[in-house]
């Protein structure tokens, strides 16, 4: 009994070790996700906006099952919370909004609902605190604000809102980014009714149509959360 713990633990500091990179990958083929097993190309798709870029590189470089299954359990275990209890918080409540975010958001979309823009923020960030949809107007495109409260010691804001929008009433809903797609993208006339970069113009069209979106749409949205 007392070797076969041994032999686990040995082999979890090893998963461990690869990810960090200790095993050097170069010497080995690179797997192409196409090409593995269809259960670690779902594990892969499930941890697409939490595996960091070197853990995907280093899983990649396995070349047997075994090792994927270390991987995957050590993967999960640097990232629980409470690792002398036997659940791990971290990996249930990821899953769970995994789960939600496929189902809530794939109607209207061509990608699986865990791909959209939506989905991505609700597994990264969770629900949001409150969320303003609007359906849209003659004046407006559909909209939807998400507000948070940010954790500070990850570097994000205290509070801080994302805008998703349906741009010509089609198709998913996207994050808005005021950075490239301006005022202009949420009305619907913006064409015909404003000059080409009259945005305050725009934004006081907003203000009068819908006064929340207006105190948003020109605040700097991350695209990424830290």
């Amino acid at each position: 009994m007392k070797t076969l713990t041994r032999f686990f633990l040995i082999s979890t500091l090893s998963a461990i070790l690869l990810l960090s990179g200790a095993f050097p990958a170069s010497a080995q083929t690179k797997v192409k996700v196409k090409d593995l097993p269809p259960p670690y190309q779902e594990w892969l798709k499930v941890v697409s906006y939490i595996i960091k870029d070197k853990e995907r590189e280093v899983f990649l470089y396995l070349q047997i099952d075994r090792e994927r299954d270390l991987f995957i359990e050590a993967f999960w275990k640097m990232r629980d919370p409470t690792p002398a209890t036997p659940k791990n918080e971290y990996k249930e409540e990821h899953m769970k909004r995994f789960t939600e975010a496929n189902r809530l958001f794939r109607f209207g979309s061509a990608r699986e609902g865990w791909m959209t823009d939506r989905a991505r923020f609700y597994i990264i960030l969770g629900p949001p605190v409150s969320k303003t949809y609007d359906a849209g107007s003659n004046e407006l495109y559909p909209t939807e604000i998400w507000s948070y409260y940010g954790d500070t010691a990850k570097g994000m804001p205290i509070h801080f809102q994302l805008v998703f929008f349906q741009f010509r009433n089609a198709g998913e809903m996207k994050l808005y980014d005021p950075m490239t797609d301006s005022p202009e993208r949420l009305l619907v006339r913006s064409a015909t009714e404003f000059n080409v970069g009259d945005y305050s113009a725009m934004v006081q069209k907003i203000h009068d149509l819908r006064p929340d979106l207006a105190l948003v749409c020109l605040s700097i949205i991350p695209g990424d959360i830290p």
